[in-house]
């Protein structure tokens, strides 16, 4: 029950408050839902008009039961569905309609629901609407639903049954506005008043009372749980018993509000708590949802967001505030050979950002639902730590697996990649929903908890970035970062930095410097010969990662050409400090046994991506050199012209 507990808890603290103006929190009592007709009247409940709503959430008064109804018939007491409002629709349900809106007006004299009762008496809602022009009716009296000649801008907002494809205007949820002399505020769904005469009222309605569980004491029970958590769509409970056979209790309980016995109130704040965190700042992945929040005062915090979205880089995942306290945005280009230092300084003055908004001793909640069926929905990760833990394990996170990240022509980061992005690295862009889904939530243990990272999915990743051939050359830069990002944060304490490091002797890490330079010799011959092709390093990655020594004698007789084509070139210097590199990575090697490491035939681990791609990156020379080097060539072709 802690998490029933806490989510209450956030009700009552940020329910009403001005900080959350923007997206507020639903009363209880009430729910939101999509109008898509809204008829306005006077205060003696004369129709004045009518117009189509766009896609808008309103917020409605319902009881549990309406709240919670499916295929069958309960009416919301004020604003519903055209079949339920309008008499002359000739549908059963208005009467239910008309009772529930009765009681309310017998209860509360309040001026607008006396014009709507008013208005709905007469039984002349269809043929308003349609003199209005927004509803459309066949010659036979009946409402237009087949639209052969394509649905009108009503029927356009309105889904389509899934079995016999009609639009059925009687589904259109209807909203009221009453026009009140001396009043400003004609809208009922924002009449503050009324939610007030509803909440009011409400508590008179006939209840069962039974212990709840959470106050410990007997209430009115809840008989119905909300849903539409996730979306507005949404059929999926976190709470449910409506299977009273078979096995459901266990021989445990007689009946439901003994398993479970939660009252109304309780339930009702819990439920809009979560759906309000969720649309706030809940992370969604398909059905998966996960969301972390501050129970004292809600707060965004960018759980399973890459480093970029931590340091403030993308504004839309950032609270307002934070990115304030982030310096400058850190590039490879930009920190070449400080890579490191220039991350770790810029981590912590975003993680001091976040401190100034979370208290060391802030109770915080990380809670991840996920729906094994339409119907029901299943809490699968739930933690509580205080703010200094879970900001410390943020922080952990991004150092541990900091690397060079190149996800597209403009998107170079250094940090750590988002969960998501891993996923996709492990098993390819097109992997399963599930799988991603399956991945997201394994790792964030990691994340929250410090627990090591998944063994295979940090094989995968190395195994994929291993096999370059098989991906296009952006692909293969993103799944490269993202595998040395894994393979770093799965053993910290070898790899403290991000930089080369040349003083490093083992065989893994050689050999792959060694397959940089290699394959950095031939692009510069390629580039001469404007030959747009991949390179022998390129083309073996595979083999070389698996017979390392045996394919180097292979790729070092088919760069012999490629040297003596850059011999009588302007690389010539270039080529000379390669080759001096290569001299002393040879000479690093290890002697085990009185025999060189570089004669081991061994498969490679993931560590020879480390080595290749600081190694790169190393060689490769940066933007603004890049830069100078292309406007001086141009002045002297421009010169020689």
């Amino acid at each position: 029950m802690s998490w029933l507990q806490r989510l209450v808890e956030t009700y009552d603290a940020c329910f009403g408050k001005s900080a959350y103006v923007k997206l507020a929190l639903t009363p209880i009592n009430h729910v939101e839902q999509q109008a898509h007709l809204e008829i306005t009247l006077d205060k003696d409940g004369e129709f004045l008009r009518a117009s189509v709503v766009p896609k808008e959430a309103t917020l409605i008064p319902a009881t549990e039961a309406s709240a919670g109804r499916t295929s069958g018939p309960v009416a919301h007491p004020l604003c519903d569905k055209l079949r339920y409002v309008a008499k002359d629709y000739g549908s059963n349900d208005h009467e239910l309609y008309r009772s529930a809106l009765d009681a309310w007006v017998k209860y509360s004299e309040h001026p607008k629901l006396k014009a709507i009762k008013s208005y709905v008496a007469k039984g002349t809602t269809v043929h308003d609407l349609v003199a209005a022009g927004i509803v459309v009716m066949q010659s036979d009296g009946t409402l237009e639903s087949a639209w052969n000649d394509g649905p009108s801008p009503l029927a356009k907002l309105l889904t389509a049954d899934p079995k016999t494809k009609l639009r059925d205007q009687g589904n259109a949820l209807v909203r009221w506005k009453v026009e009140l002399a001396g009043s400003l505020q004609h809208s009922v769904w924002e009449d503050t008043e009324l939610q007030k005469s509803w909440a009011e009222f409400h508590t008179t309605l006939p209840a069962e009372e039974g212990f709840s569980l959470y106050e410990g004491e007997n209430r009115p029970l809840a008989l119905s749980h909300p849903k539409r958590l996730r979306h507005g769509g949404d059929g999926a409970k976190l709470i449910s018993s409506n299977d009273s056979g078979g096995f459901t209790f266990r021989g445990r309980f007689m009946s439901a509000k003994e398993a479970y016995g939660l009252s109304a109130e309780a339930t009702q704040k819990a439920h809009n708590a979560l759906r309000w965190l969720i649309a706030r700042q809940g992370y969604r992945n398909g059905d998966q949802v996960i969301v972390a929040w501050s129970v004292q005062h809600v707060t965004r915090i960018p759980l399973l967001a890459d480093s970029r979205a931590l340091l403030g880089e993308e504004d839309e995942d950032v609270e307002e505030g934070y990115a304030e306290c982030s310096p400058p945005s850190i590039t490879p280009e930009n920190s070449a050979g400080d890579v490191g230092q220039e991350y770790a300084l810029r981590l912590k003055s975003a993680m001091q950002g976040y401190r100034s908004h979370i208290g060391d001793s802030d109770n915080i909640v990380v809670m991840s639902l996920d729906a094994a069926t339409p119907g029901r929905m299943a809490i699968v990760y739930y933690r509580e730590l205080t703010g200094s833990e879970l900001l410390a394990r943020i922080e952990r996170w991004h150092s541990l697996l900091a690397w060079q990240q190149n996800f597209g022509k403009d998107h170079h980061f250094v940090g750590a990649p988002a969960p998501r992005d891993i996923a996709e690295a492990a098993y390819g862009r097109r992997v399963d929903d599930k799988l991603r889904r399956a991945t997201v939530e394994r790792l964030l243990p990691c994340i929250v908890d410090g627990t090591p990272l998944p063994r295979d999915l940090v094989l995968s990743c190395v195994q994929r970035a291993t096999n370059r051939i098989g991906m296009e050359r952006w692909e293969f830069e993103r799944v490269l970062g993202i595998a040395c990002s894994l393979y770093r944060g799965s053993h910290p304490q070898e790899f403290p930095s991000m930089s080369l490091d040349e003083a490093r002797t083992s065989r893994d890490y050689l050999y792959g410097r060694l397959l940089a330079v290699a394959d950095n010799i031939e692009s510069m011959a390629l580039s001469i010969a404007r030959e747009p092709r991949e390179t022998n390093a390129a083309r073996f990655t595979q083999r070389f990662a698996d017979h390392p020594y045996t394919t180097w004698r292979t790729l070092e007789l088919q760069l012999r050409p490629y040297i003596a084509r850059l011999n009588g070139s302007r690389y010539v210097g270039a080529l000379k400090l390669r080759q001096q590199l290569l001299d002393r990575i040879y000479s690093s090697f290890e002697t085990v046994n009185g025999e060189s490491t570089f004669l081991d035939n061994r498969r490679l681990s993931g560590e020879f991506l480390l080595g290749f791609h600081s190694q790169r990156e190393a060689l490769r020379p940066s933007r603004d050199a890049a830069s100078a080097t292309t406007t001086t060539q141009t002045d002297v072709e421009g010169d020689t012209e």
